[in-house]
């Protein structure tokens, strides 16, 4: 049999619902009457089954029809029924609130999946309690709904923040020679990693909880959870601290000390001559030909350093050319013509490790 939808009949004078839910085809059931605060009397209040369900053609829907407020004596006094003003503009609702002898009091706002923005969500006290003539009632209106874009946020920071992590470490894997998980080998840019890692956690944990603001109903339930992500937050700022503060301040005597860097101040500092201040020349090449063996020493002075002597250069330097660490020396047959400048680095092995640099431009033709 086919089915219909029972039409809204909610607010109509009885003679009207019968006529929508015979025009739908349905059937007219059970009329009961029952006191509303706020539908005038003779009109529908309800129905079953409930107005927008699918039932069979020629079912059966009841009504319930209002006959009006109700009003209480107790004792001397007169009491009415806070009436429902759920989904009614705020004039609406305040109408009808005074309309029942009730005063309006403080209006406040609340997230409402149901009621559109604007609308009235509930009262206080709660519609139906009775309550003397002149109470003053809280007004709750709606402020849209909490799952709109705000819901999605903690879903797209998660899947922002994995798609980072994953090219990430696609980067480092498939970067050449590795050249980042060198570098991060290096102590001290392991922890300046470390301190922006917790550093970022911990503003992006006071955003969200900031944005929270927005989306958590108001109320008790909602101030605790508030509470809870502050005590979170606080929690975290304190590990922060203590982390980087331990850290950067611990210093272990087993470790060697740094090394001196040309133009620092260290004691005691082995004597020897100052490193190249200005950028010299490495003598040129030619492409595809053998490159003549060159010692470094000759241009960046290792005089009064302690051997075995380690040396390194920065960029790395252009192909089939390559530095004898352990030598100092610059061997190979360059492959393509180039021309840059590169920085040297060697460091004795003194118990305090000297270090000198210098920059020295090469061209390959």
């Amino acid at each position: 049999m086919p089915s219909v939808e029972v039409p809204n009949v909610i607010g109509k004078s009885k003679s009207e619902a019968e006529a929508l839910l015979t025009d739908a085809g349905l059937k007219i059931g059970n009329v009961t009457p029952g006191a509303h605060p706020n539908i005038t009397a003779g009109n529908v209040t309800g129905s079953s089954p409930a107005v927008g369900t699918e039932v069979e053609k020629s079912s059966a829907v009841n009504l319930d029809v209002s006959s009006g407020p109700a009003q209480v004596p107790t004792g001397n006094a007169i009491q009415t029924g806070v009436p429902d003003v759920t989904g009614l503009t705020r004039m609406a609702a305040e109408t009808a609130l005074k309309g029942a002898g009730l005063t309006i009091g403080p209006v406040k706002n609340r997230s409402s999946d149901e009621v559109p923005y604007g609308g009235a969500v509930t009262t206080n006290p709660a519609p139906g309690t009775l309550v003397t003539p002149a109470t003053p009632i809280e007004l709750f209106l709606s402020r849209g709904s909490r799952f709109g874009f705000m819901s999605y946020l903690p879903t797209i920071l998660f899947a922002v923040l994995g798609i980072t992590v994953i090219w990430l470490i696609g980067y480092i894997i498939t970067q050449e020679k590795q050249v980042f998980l060198k570098t991060l080998a290096e102590k001290e840019v392991a922890r300046g990693l470390i301190t922006f890692l917790i550093a970022l956690a911990t503003v992006g944990i006071a955003i969200i909880l900031a944005i929270s603001t927005l989306v958590l109903n108001e109320g008790p339930d909602g101030d605790k959870r508030f509470d809870r992500g502050k005590q979170v937050l606080s929690v975290l700022i304190g590990v922060l601290g203590t982390i980087v503060g331990f850290y950067f301040g611990s210093a272990d005597s087993s470790t060697p000390k740094p090394p001196i860097e040309q133009g620092g101040v260290a004691d005691p500092a082995p004597a020897g001559p100052a490193t190249n201040a200005a950028a010299d020349s490495l003598p040129s090449g030619t492409a595809t030909n053998a490159y003549p063996t060159i010692k470094l020493d000759e241009k960046i002075s290792t005089n009064g350093m302690k051997v075995p002597l380690k040396w390194t250069v920065t960029p790395m330097l252009p192909a089939g050319l390559q530095l004898d660490g352990a030598q100092g020396t610059i061997g190979g047959t360059p492959a393509a013509k180039s021309k840059g400048e590169y920085e040297f680095r060697v460091t004795d092995n003194s118990d305090t490790p000297v270090v000198r640099t210098g920059k020295l431009k090469l061209e390959i033709k």
